[in-house]
C-alpha cells in the first residue's frame, strides 16, 4: 500500500488568468408583437438598437403579428388580467427564460404608460408607448441589467 503518495494533478493558472478578459453575456430571447405588420417593420429596429447597446446581454428579438387565436382573444377581452391568463402562459412555455411583449388596445389601462406587466414574462403595452421605452423596460425592469452591473462591480473591487 502506498499511502504516502502524493497525486498531483496540472493547473492550468496562465489559462485561468486569462478567462478574467473574457468579456461574458447572458443570452436573453424577447419576443415583441405588435398588432399591425407596418408597425412590426417600424419597431423591430428600434427595438434591437436600443437592445444591443446592453453591455451584459446579448439579445435576439424576433417580432411578429399576433396568430388569429391570439387575436380574437385581444379583441373580446375585457382587461389585461383575462388576456393575459388566456394568452400569457401560452406565448412562452416553450421558451422558458425569454420574454414577450404582446401589443393590446389602449381603452385596456388605466393609467399613463401604457405599460403592464404580466404574471408570465409578458409585457402588455399599447401602439401609443415608443420602442425606445419597450427595450428600456426589457433590460432595465424585466432582465434587470442595472442590478446585474451593480452585482459585477461588487464582485470586482
Amino acid at each position: 500500500w502506498k499511502t504516502t503518495e502524493v497525486y498531483r494533478a496540472y493547473v492550468p493558472y496562465s489559462d485561468i488568468a486569462n478567462l478574467e478578459t473574457l468579456t461574458v453575456l447572458q443570452k436573453a430571447n424577447v419576443l415583441l408583437i405588435t398588432t399591425d405588420a407596418e408597425d412590426s417593420h417600424l419597431r423591430g429596429p428600434i427595438f434591437q438598437k436600443t437592445l444591443s447597446q446592453s453591455n451584459m446581454y446579448d439579445i435576439s428579438l424576433t417580432v411578429r403579428v399576433p396568430h388569429h387565436s391570439e387575436n380574437e382573444i385581444v379583441e373580446s377581452g375585457v382587461d389585461i388580467s383575462e388576456i393575459d391568463e388566456k394568452i400569457g402562459s401560452r406565448l412562452m412555455k416553450d421558451n422558458p427564460g425569454s420574454v414577450a411583449f404582446l401589443e393590446v388596445p389602449s381603452k385596456l389601462f388605466t393609467e399613463i404608460p401604457h405599460i403592464v406587466v404580466g404574471n408570465h414574462r409578458t409585457v402588455y403595452y399599447s401602439a401609443y408607448v415608443p420602442s425606445e421605452d419597450l427595450a428600456a423596460v426589457a433590460v432595465d425592469t424585466i432582465l434587470g441589467e442595472p442590478q446585474m452591473n451593480s452585482m459585477y462591480r461588487s464582485l470586482s473591487t
